[in-house]
């Protein structure tokens, strides 16, 4: 799950942040519904290549849900 950055606006760190809390606790589906919605935010904003970045992780993220023997995709971009 990616986490949010300092650069990001207030609504896309919010929407990270929620999202990291609830897949650390095992919520997947919620977690990318917040995920999703931080690309969204992102998108808003014209923060095109953080949204892009963000709805590419989200479809990482739906892709490991849907198959569970896929581990937890690398998306983190402090990496």
């Amino acid at each position: 799950m990616p986490a949010p950055l300092a650069e990001d606006f207030e609504d896309v760190h919010w929407a990270l942040s929620a999202a990291r809390s609830l897949w650390d606790r095992g919520e997947s589906a919620e977690a990318l519904k917040w995920l999703r919605r931080a690309a969204g935010a992102a998108a808003d904003r014209d923060a095109d290549e953080r949204a892009v970045e963000l709805f590419k992780a989200a479809a990482d993220v739906a892709s490991a849900i849907d198959d569970p023997g896929t581990p937890e995709p690398d998306i983190d971009p402090d990496d």
